[in-house]
């Protein structure tokens, strides 16, 4: 019972629950089941023991990632660069750079696919048609 206090104490102290609803439910559930031997006992432990630690470990992930977010300080992106190719498909990319606090990444870039005319065609891979 302890256990199925500490689960609702966990997800009521946070913002938002971050973890289903219906495996707490269903975390609670197995703990007011009496097992009915030695072998369902350990799989309704393990099955409380994994819901709990995937809870925790969501729990962990999103104080750091908010920590993170509030910590770091980024300039504004770059322009796009222009598309790496002069005819058809190719991408074109963008950076910002961290200017204070910066955790792991100082550099971040974002990619866009684009498309500009199709390439000319080649005749006998010598002649270039138009």
């Amino acid at each position: 019972m302890k256990l199925s206090i500490l689960i609702v104490a966990l997800c009521l102290t946070t913002i938002e629950c971050p973890q289903p609803l219906q495996d707490i439910k269903a975390g609670l559930n197995l703990l007011r089941h009496e097992p009915n031997s030695d072998s369902e006992a350990g799989t309704s432990f393990d099955y409380i023991k994994k819901v709990l630690l995937r809870f925790l470990s969501t729990l962990k992930r999103d104080k750091r990632t908010t920590a993170q977010t509030k910590k770091s300080q980024w300039r504004k992106w770059t322009d796009w660069s222009p598309c790496s190719v002069t005819c058809g498909k190719g991408r074109s990319i963008r950076w910002r750079h961290c200017k204070a606090r910066c955790q792991n990444l100082e550099t971040e870039m974002e990619e866009v696919a684009c498309q500009l005319p199709e390439c000319p065609k080649k005749l006998f891979g010598l002649i270039k048609l138009l």
